[in-house]
């Protein structure tokens, strides 16, 4: 059974893709401190693709608006170009009549010490 298909069926994700975070938790240093940031840069890149497209610009229509190049917009919505300024990042909200919003939020502390008192 496809992993889409049994997602749809189940509820669940696949257990492969369980598992492999599982042992990326277990092997890399704050996995989910890098997923975390992985996951917002990419819900950049929808939201501006979405707001574009429901503002029925093109790539090239919204680089003329702030002065950029069309394939920096494709980069923007392909890849959440975190190299991108804020300050580019605020014309593109501008342009499309969004608000840019930052935030600075502390982390979530982690309970592993809970985790060792309990074993």
């Amino acid at each position: 059974m496809r992993a889409r298909e049994r997602l749809r069926r189940t509820g669940k994700p696949h257990d492969d893709l369980d598992r492999w975070i599982d042992k990326c938790r277990d092997e890399i240093p704050n996995f989910d401190d890098l997923l975390a940031q992985e996951l917002a840069r990419l819900d950049i890149a929808l939201k501006i693709r979405e707001a574009r497209l429901s503002r029925s610009l093109s790539q090239e229509q919204l680089a003329r608006r702030i002065g950029v190049s069309q394939p920096m917009i494709a980069r923007l919505e392909r890849e959440g170009n975190m190299s991108a300024s804020v300050r580019t990042l605020a014309k593109v909200a501008s342009a499309l009549d969004y608000e840019l919003k930052l935030e600075l939020v502390p982390k979530r502390k982690k309970k592993t010490s809970a985790k060792l008192a309990a074993g």
